[in-house]
């Protein structure tokens, strides 16, 4: 197996990925959430290793996982840390939605583990 250091990787098998913002606030004791337009970023995906996979909850790891390598800012609710953050980005990748979930820092560049986007709001078709 070849190993190549992380940016000539990323610069070398980029692809454009798209993705947008979830933003929500609280109205009236709802959580009402709004999407911004659709971006474009540079970055490489790769289905999720079993470490990745283990940093998931149980429930969340059938549905499929990947990586996300990229330059780009993404963000994430993160609710069980009682982060303050409103908003949620969402990835189109293979025919389906994919949330951000986790993020680290390498070399420069954000890894991202993102999930298979289910939405079980009624209120939102």
């Amino acid at each position: 197996m070849i190993s190549l250091p992380l940016n000539p990787a990323l610069n070398l098998f980029a692809s454009r990925i798209s993705v947008y913002d979830l933003v929500g606030e609280r109205v009236a004791g709802r959580w009402q959430q709004t999407a911004e337009p659709e971006r474009s970023i540079s970055g490489v995906i790769q289905p999720a290793d079993e470490r990745a996979l283990s940093l998931l909850p149980e429930g969340d790891r059938s549905g499929g996982a990947l990586l996300i390598h990229t330059h780009a800012r993404l963000n994430w609710y993160d609710v069980e840390q009682g982060a303050t953050s409103n908003r949620q980005t969402l990835v189109r990748y293979d025919g389906s939605l994919w949330r951000v979930v986790n993020s680290a820092r390498l070399a420069g560049i954000w890894r991202y583990l993102a999930i298979r986007y289910v939405n079980n709001d009624a209120d939102h078709p």
